[in-house]
Parts: C-alpha cells; sequence; structure tokens
C-alpha cells in the first residue's frame, strides 16, 4: 500500500514538472477554441475572429472546433475533460459557463472546474417588435400586455437560450405574462417576427439590426445600460425597468488545473489581440463590443452573472431535463 502511494505522488510530481516544462515552450503546435455552438453562429464568428488574431501574435494556428449540442453541455463536457496543457480551451457564451448549472436538471460537467482566463465580449440584446403591432416604445408594450395577460407572444433561438431568458426577466420585472414561442434557432424565430407570425422577440443586434432598418420590425430598448452605437434612438431598457440587463457574452477558459504560465500568456494574448483596431472594426461591424480583462475579473462576471440567472429561472420555474 505504502509504494502504492509513493509511486503516486511521484507520478503526480512528474505529470506537474513535465506540464511546467512545457508550458515555458507554449505555444509550440497549433491551439484548440473549442466552440460549444454550430458554425455560422454568433460565437463561432467572434471565436474565428479572435482566434485568428491570437494565431497572429503566437504564429501558430489557432483551430476552431464546433462540438455542438445539449444547449452547450457537449462543448463544455469535451472541455472539461481535457488535458491541462493549454491546447485545448473552451470559447464560450454564459450558458455553458454561468446560466446552465441552474437551467438543466443535470449536466455531466462541473462548471466551477474550468480554469477562467479571459473575458473576451459582449454583445447586447434588442427587444425588438412585428412592425404590424401597434406598439412604439416599451412602455406601451407593458402598458398592454398588463392589460391583455397571455396575448403578447415572444419568440426566442430555444428554450434556454438568453432570448428565452431576457424575456422571462422582463415578464417578472414588468409585472407582465407573455407567452414563450420556442424555435428552433435564430433565424427562423427572426423570420417569424418579421410576417408578424409573433409579437416581439428578444436577439443580438446582428441578427435583427437589417430588418430594424428596413422597417420590417421595431427596436423598442437595448439591453445594454448604455445607449448603442448601431441603434441609434433606441434607449435602454433599464430607463423602464431599473436593474435590466441582457447581453450575450463570451469569454475563455481551460480545465482545471492549467499552469500560470500558460493562463498568463493566453490571456495576454487575447486582450492584446482585442486592442487590435482592424480585430475591433471587425466585430463593430456584428454589434460586438471588445471587453478583455484579467482571469480575476472573469472569474467576478462569472459569478455575478451565474446569481442573476439563477433567480430569472428559478422565478420563472424553467428546467430543461
Amino acid at each position: 500500500m505504502r509504494l502504492k502511494i509513493i509511486a503516486g505522488v511521484t507520478l503526480a510530481l512528474l505529470t506537474s514538472m513535465a506540464f511546467s516544462a512545457a508550458a515555458q515552450d507554449y505555444p509550440n503546435r497549433p491551439v484548440k477554441f473549442v466552440v460549444p455552438f454550430a458554425a455560422g453562429g454568433g460565437n463561432d464568428i467572434v471565436a474565428r475572429i479572435v482566434g485568428e488574431k491570437v494565431s497572429e501574435l503566437w504564429k501558430t494556428p489557432v483551430v476552431i472546433e464546433n462540438r455542438a449540442g445539449a444547449g452547450g453541455n457537449s462543448g463544455a463536457e469535451f472541455v472539461n475533460a481535457a488535458t491541462p496543457d493549454g491546447y485545448t480551451l473552451f470559447f464560450s457564451t454564459q450558458g455553458p459557463l454561468a446560466v446552465n448549472r441552474s437551467l438543466y436538471k443535470q449536466i455531466r460537467y462541473n462548471p466551477d472546474a474550468f480554469t477562467p482566463i479571459s473575458l473576451v465580449a459582449i454583445s447586447a440584446n434588442v427587444l425588438a417588435a412585428s412592425s404590424k403591432t401597434s406598439w412604439t416604445s416599451l412602455k406601451e408594450l407593458i402598458d398592454y400586455a398588463r392589460a391583455n395577460p397571455d396575448r403578447v407572444t415572444y419568440a426566442s433561438s430555444g428554450a434556454g437560450t438568453t432570448a428565452h431568458l431576457a424575456a422571462e426577466m422582463l415578464n417578472s420585472m414588468a409585472q407582465i405574462k407573455m407567452i414563450h414561442v420556442p424555435y428552433r434557432g435564430t433565424g427562423p424565430a427572426v423570420t417569424d417576427l418579421v410576417s408578424a407570425q409573433v409579437d416581439v422577440m428578444f436577439a443580438e443586434i446582428s441578427a435583427v439590426g437589417q430588418f430594424v432598418e428596413s422597417g420590417d420590425v421595431k427596436a423598442l430598448g437595448i439591453g445594454s445600460e448604455t445607449p448603442e452605437r448601431s441603434m441609434p434612438g433606441v434607449p435602454p431598457i433599464s430607463r423602464e425597468l431599473p436593474g435590466f440587463a441582457a447581453a450575450t457574452w463570451y469569454g475563455v477558459v481551460g480545465p482545471r488545473g492549467l499552469p500560470d504560465t500558460i493562463i498568463r500568456e493566453v490571456s495576454s494574448r487575447i486582450n492584446q489581440a482585442l486592442q487590435d483596431p482592424g480585430l475591433k472594426a471587425k466585430l463593430e461591424k456584428i454589434s460586438v463590443t471588445p471587453l478583455g480583462g484579467s482571469p480575476a475579473d472573469l472569474t467576478k462576471y462569472m459569478g455575478e452573472e451565474k446569481d442573476r440567472w439563477a433567480k430569472v429561472i428559478r422565478d420563472a420555474n424553467i428546467k430543461i431535463d
């Protein structure tokens, strides 16, 4: 028994020394950014923009690997179990990092086991209404919904998505009751919003901006605390409902046990990339704002987001099997 214990301690020490040695030469081969959603979506696009610049800085390829499924949980499971050598990192939205633990009855990974590296960017959600509705402001929508419970329908890109939870937050804070109509993705939901099959929906600005410009939908409010340059004249929802905030954000984490030298290197390069004018222009084009920050900043942010969305999920009694 004593020999087994000594052997185990020796193996752990050798493994730690091997990781430390490898970290000094990091990265010397392609680094994988695992995205937990399908190619072509917002998470994928932001990861590719940032990954391209980080690759230039490292002079080493950054490969985007899409592992979609179970609301982002499939990708999270994969990275959670990966070797902590810095070559498999998780580029994710808030779902797997802060929300899904409260949303799903069971998940097969530990969100607290991730190693925080850097907050990357954020994209405010806009509350959009069909052009055929009579409301021209958030207040008018709230007044109508209060007088006509269960008459207003809202679309989402699926149960448990930011679009769904943001609308439930609106229901709770405004003391109204809109009816949820879930879709399989943002595209079909926006299509039915434009054709007035549903009344309203929360969506990223990049998904509905062109329809606001064409007049096919109306923007009633922005989920950010301040107005958005890409949506001039559209007020923050928090002016009507203080404390309201709804956005899609992106962060990078790694598996548990990632060496400090690798954490610092990845965080430093991501923050350097986010300062690049060309990258900023690409993100701005899709209404995404670069953030950046330290691992501690991401840890604090994830904790705040976890608590905030847990309350929304609990109050609305939302659970996904």
